[in-house]
Formats: C-alpha cells, structure tokens, sequence
C-alpha cells in the first residue's frame, strides 16, 4: 500500500478518473510548484526552528532531508499516481537558509520523464516568499486540468475542486468567427471534512526514518547527481 494522503483526496481522485477515461487524451506535460515561506529571514529568530517538537524536521540528520521528503514527496507521488511511475529524474537539491541545517535542502528543483512519456517539473521551497502555496497543471493532447489559487494555504487548494478545459465543454460556434469557447470548468467536489479513509496500519520500524530508502522516485533526485 502506498501511503500519499492525497491519493484520498476526492478532488485528485476525480482528475485521476478522467485522466483514465480520456478526457485529456495523452497526458504529455505536468507541472507543480510548492513553495511554504517557512523561513525568509535570515537575521530575526524564526519560530518555526524554536519549537523543539518540530525541528527536527529542518535538520536532515534527523529528517533524512528537507523539503523534498517533507513537501515535494506528496506532488511527485501525486503524478505518479496520475500517470504512473518515473523513467528518469534530472534534479538538484541544495540548502540556501541557515535554518536547515544536517544537509536539508530547503529548495528542489526536478524534471521527471514518466514511462508513458509525459514530462513533469516539479519546484519546491519552504524559504521563498510566492503568490501561492501550491499549484499544479496537466497538459493532454485533448484537454488541460489545473487547481486554481484558492485560499492562503494548500489545505484549501487541495480541497477546491480542479478546473478541466476539453472537447466535453466546449461551446461550439460561441468565439470570435465561430470558433468554440473552451472554457475550464470544475472538476469534482471540495472534499467533505468529516469523510474518513480507513487506511491498513502497521508498527513504525527504523526504516521509516529513511523516506529516501522507500520511495524510488524521489530517492532518484537525491542520488542522481552521484548515479547520472
């Protein structure tokens, strides 16, 4: 079992159906950027690396990285689950804050070719001061989805239904000299707060430390510069 809490997503779960079906077509191209201004300045004590119950995270000893397992892990497993597994990563990792200390990286940048050919890129940070939290795009050679800017946190853009334009909405003869309007149009439901996936449990081990030694893709983007 693959345990990504946003393959329970309703919202994600609604684009992976349509995706199966054909509505976009090919998926060719995917996109997703996360950037979490956990740390921006560099001088004034960030409370974030105070609270002894959540610095670990920023200390890649402890963590056994950064913001790649802690974050991007959640988006790269999301495609995967859209479109299926990687074939190649080209990526760089790197640590710019002095919060992040033990070698985790507070910046990801990767381009990942998928086995049925799509190309994704995926940006992430947790020190970068941006419009948004979290957005991602899919590109088919017959439709397009996105998730539109919703709210302040990536809670609530993962919650907001997705946006879809393809030949099913189409208004023929609507535009300009009788072209068709493609409009984007929501895709599935916000989720319901209250619904619960049940999910199989097992005892935590001493492998779990390791995110980078269970999850093949995004151990790629931290050994690819050493493995090519």
């Amino acid at each position: 079992m693959v345990g990504q809490q946003l393959r329970h997503v309703p919202n994600y779960m609604s684009v992976r159906q349509l995706i199966q079906e054909g509505e976009l077509g090919q998926v060719w191209g995917l996109r997703s950027d996360s950037w979490l201004p956990v740390a921006l300045s560099r001088s004034a004590p960030n409370v974030f690396a105070q609270n002894e119950q959540m610095r670990w995270r920023v200390d890649g000893k402890q963590a056994g990285g950064g913001s790649l397992i802690w974050n991007a892990t959640h988006f790269i497993d999301l495609f995967r689950y859209f479109i299926g597994d990687a074939r190649r990563v080209f990526a760089k990792c790197w640590t710019d804050h002095p919060m992040f200390t033990g070698g985790a990286e507070d910046r990801v940048m990767a381009t990942i070719e998928f086995k049925n050919g799509a190309v994704g890129h995926i940006s992430n940070s947790w020190s970068t001061r941006a419009p948004w939290q979290f957005q991602f795009m899919i590109l088919g050679t017959e439709g397009s989805v996105y998730t539109p800017v919703v709210g302040g946190s990536s809670l609530q853009q993962h919650e907001a239904p997705a946006v879809v334009s393809s030949a099913k909405h189409d208004v023929a003869g609507a535009g300009p000299g009788g072209t068709p309007l493609r409009p984007f149009v929501p895709q599935g439901q916000p989720r319901d707060p209250l619904r619960r996936i049940q999910c199989e449990s097992r005892p935590a081990n001493q492998s779990d430390l390791s995110h980078s030694r269970r999850i093949p893709d995004e151990s790629r983007i931290y050994t690819q510069p050493e493995t090519g």
